[in-house]
């Protein structure tokens, strides 16, 4: 036997949908909604941290040496690919000797 019963009669049991869970509220009273404040501000400093985190990272690599005032677009890139995003990246990093390129 398991969760959705003994092997012959799995078709006729339905397991709970949460849908149908109730919370156990008196009749009329609507669930609370307070923990949306807490939430946020522990999803923004955890944003602030990586980024933090990932400036410290690319100025001990030398980072803030990239032309152009590149730096702070590759800090928020970094945490934008760090939270799953997609950064695409486009240019040419000074020329590859692979391509038949030198650097002067």
């Amino acid at each position: 036997m398991d969760a959705d019963g003994p092997p012959g009669r799995r078709a006729g049991r339905a397991l709970l949908s949460v849908a149908r869970v109730s919370p156990n509220l008196p009749p009329g009273q609507a669930p609370s909604r307070q923990g949306w404040v807490p939430a946020v501000a522990v999803a923004l400093a955890a944003l602030i941290t990586m980024g933090v985190t990932a400036a410290l990272g690319l100025w001990a690599a030398g980072a803030t040496d990239l032309p152009g005032g590149a730096y702070p677009r590759v800090v928020a890139a970094t945490v934008v690919t760090a939270v799953g995003g997609v950064v695409e990246l486009s240019g040419d990093a000074g020329g590859s000797p692979a391509r038949g390129r030198t650097s002067r």
